[in-house]
């Protein structure tokens, strides 16, 4: 298929009739890296080739200039990828169509012309192109724009109210959604703001009463992210995930005061001037995963703020953290990561045992410590599970019996001092973790 270059009636076939439709029961069709493909001919123009189509994907089509099919009645996916030239499309019946992927298509977004006398739809500012095809997608559910420079706004009229996910990556001239339209979109479940929107500073949470995830991601400039103060305490019922990493500019995360009652994941890492997380985390009722890492401004997080209802830590490299006294209270907790020198020798001087003795998977990291000390895990009745990372300078592990009995595996990567000792499965060092039944040393089981 790398030297065709036009596709017509090799494809359909031909009849005289003007009733004649090829491929009835047809329901996915896929082109993918035709190199030399340039122009799809369609029957009579724009009728309808494809009666039972319920699947088009066009990818890596380089020369494909337009058109494809718009009236597709039966329609319910479109992905268009890799296709740079493709600056045409008839969309006057896809009143099917549930999920739309555009990839690396520029010119339906770019700044060029439309013709107002038919069906086809070039390109013009960002666009009429765009405008006219959301206008016609009533049924759509799902919508992924991704590595699209071209695309600088929405268009006038906004989205289709419909949409249940927005996927927004590598658009970086895309300006986000203004407030006022913002707000109206009550269906919206799936939110994405991957490397993209570069003009946006602030990002406000308003009336999206069905919202349950939402994913911001390397925003370069954005400072702010905040809850509307006109959004009512039952308006984020059903958000369930809030994930926010590698926002360089960003110093702050509000709440402003709004419960989020079914939240159960938060993540948030890779933002060098954040201060502070949304406090307190505690009013998060069934919140059961927590990962904050790469935060070297944060001036607190205390374990206090941390709901009972907690199952994972993973701490990493973070500013001012606070190991307060009320671990025990954290009786859900399960799996915990800690990365970072700091915080692994505060754990191992505390004087009493502070960590819940219902962990049962621990992971720690550390570059400097030379020995480590396991007065702080004996008591970790439950640790089935341990591993040992990037512990370059590590030569020796905590003596005989400070390891919990209950522990069954151990990894340990990238310790080469250790790793070293223990693969000649004799000494000291050995003999501390022979009884573990299965152990793994970068990878491979050794026991």
């Amino acid at each position: 298929m790398n030297s065709v270059k036009t596709l017509g009636t090799e494809l359909y076939g031909s009849s005289n009739s003007s009733l004649f439709q090829p491929f009835i029961s047809l329901e996915t069709l896929q082109f993918g890296d035709m190199q030399e493909w340039e122009e799809w001919k369609l029957i009579g123009g724009t009728s309808t080739e494809f009666l039972s189509l319920a699947h088009l994907s066009l990818y890596k089509c380089p020369k494909l200039k337009g058109n494809i099919p718009g009236n597709l009645p039966s329609l319910t996916f479109l992905s268009l990828c890799n296709c740079p030239k493709l600056k045409g499309m008839t969309s006057n019946n896809l009143p099917s169509l549930r999920e739309l992927v555009l990839q690396e298509c520029p010119l339906l977004m770019d700044s060029r012309h439309s013709d107002d006398h038919s069906n086809n739809i070039f390109t013009s500012p960002s666009s009429d192109v765009f405008s006219k095809l959301m206008i016609c997608l009533s049924s759509l559910r799902k919508m992924t724009l991704h590595n699209i420079s071209s695309l600088t706004s929405f268009p006038r009229d906004g989205l289709p109210k419909t949409l249940h996910s927005l996927k927004i990556w590598n658009c970086g001239n895309l300006e986000f959604l203004p407030y006022e339209f913002f707000h109206s979109y009550k269906s919206l479940e799936n939110l994405e703001i991957f490397d993209s929107c570069n003009s946006m500073t602030s990002f406000t949470l308003c009336f999206l009463p069905f919202l349950q995830t939402l994913h911001i991601l390397n925003c370069k400039n954005l400072k702010s992210i905040l809850i509307a103060e006109d959004t009512s305490q039952h308006n984020l019922l059903f958000l369930r995930t809030v994930e926010i990493r590698n926002c360089d500019e960003l110093e702050s995360v509000s709440l402003g005061g709004f419960p989020i009652p079914n939240l159960l994941h938060l993540i948030v890492s890779g933002c060098k001037k954040l201060s502070s997380l949304p406090e307190p985390t505690n009013t998060l009722g069934i919140l059961q995963n927590v990962k904050i890492g790469d935060l070297p401004s944060l001036q607190y997080f205390a374990i206090d703020d941390l709901p009972v209802s907690l199952r994972e830590l993973s701490v990493c490299r973070v500013g001012g953290i606070l190991w307060n006294t009320t671990w025990e209270r954290l009786t859900s907790l399960s799996m915990l990561s800690i990365m970072g020198d700091d915080l692994v020798k505060a754990m191992m001087k505390m004087e009493v045992p502070l960590l819940p003795t219902s962990l049962v998977s621990l992971a720690i990291s550390l570059e400097d410590i030379e020995c480590l000390d396991g007065k702080w895990l004996q008591h970790l009745t439950s640790l089935q599970k341990c591993k040992i990372l990037g512990a370059v300078k590590l030569k020796s592990l905590p003596e005989e019996g400070k390891l919990p009995s209950s522990l069954k595996v151990l990894h340990i990567y990238n310790c080469p001092l250790l790793a070293a000792s223990l693969l000649r499965k004799e000494g000291k060092e050995w003999r501390k973790i022979a009884r573990i039944p299965f152990i793994f040393i970068n990878g491979n089981i050794i026991t």
